[in-house]
């Protein structure tokens, strides 16, 4: 039986299982280069699985389990990640597009020269991770939740963050562009060389971040909360930055 053979075999088996309504318990499996585009994986526990060169394409992967999980060259468009977990798993040079990642958690991820497309991100958390030269475009991020992350080269780009949190992270040498930040959060923090440019910052919240070289172009700043803060270095061009005040 040649490999493709064996690829649809498995493939088969697994449509069975999910006609027959069963677990879809994956752990340890080898599933490199298997087709398993369109299927509905609701609830795959994909630990320490093999799924490199796969193509999950337009999947249901709801509620899915990636723990350990290898994913080089993994394909993972128009897929629906709704409440999926990615635990200890290396996401470099992935390309999300269209993807529903509406709160989905990412712990203890690595993401380099990563892209996220046309994205729903809204409620996702990333955690204790790091993510370098990765790009965000048109992705609604709503309440999206950043905690103890490194982030190098991290460009934003007309995306939506309203009501998003940085806390006990870093941003060095990021942009957010053409993006709304409305009611963001910032905690225990450090911005360096960070551009924030035709976007809007109104109602913003900071508490003990530090900003080195910060940039604004074009930025509302109006009815920011600021405690403890050390700015140094920082241009503001064409920003409405008068109404930027301690707390009462």
């Amino acid at each position: 039986m040649t490999i493709n053979e064996i690829r649809e075999k498995t493939r088969k088996e697994i449509e069975n299982l999910i006609e027959n309504k069963q677990p879809l318990n994956f752990k340890g499996k080898d599933l490199s280069g298997i087709n398993l585009s369109f299927l509905d994986l609701t609830e795959a526990d994909f630990t320490d699985a093999n799924l490199i060169n796969a193509n999950l394409n337009y999947c249901i992967l709801k509620n899915t389990t990636f723990t350990n999980t290898i994913l080089v060259d993994t394909k993972i468009n128009n897929a629906d990640l709704t409440n999926a977990t990615f635990i200890n798993c290396n996401l470099d040079f992935k390309e999300f597009e269209f993807v529903n990642l509406k709160n989905v958690k990412f712990t203890n991820v690595h993401l380099e020269f990563t892209d996220f497309v046309n994205c729903c991100l809204n409620n996702t958390s990333f955690i204790n991770s790091k993510l370098e030269d990765t790009n965000f475009t048109s992705c609604n991020m709503v309440r999206t939740k950043f905690k103890n992350m490194n982030m190098i080269h991290v460009y934003m780009d007309c995306c939506d963050l309203t009501a998003t949190s940085f806390t006990d992270s870093v941003l060095d040498i990021c942009g957010i562009l053409n993006s709304s930040l409305i009611c963001t959060i910032w905690k225990n923090s450090k911005l360096d060389l960070v551009k924030i440019h035709n976007s809007n910052f109104k109602y913003t919240s900071m508490k003990d971040t530090e900003i080195i070289n910060l940039s604004c172009e074009n930025v509302e700043l109006c009815d920011i909360t600021m405690t403890g803060e050390q700015i140094e270095n920082t241009q503001f061009i064409n920003t409405d930055k008068t109404i930027i005040s301690e707390p009462q």
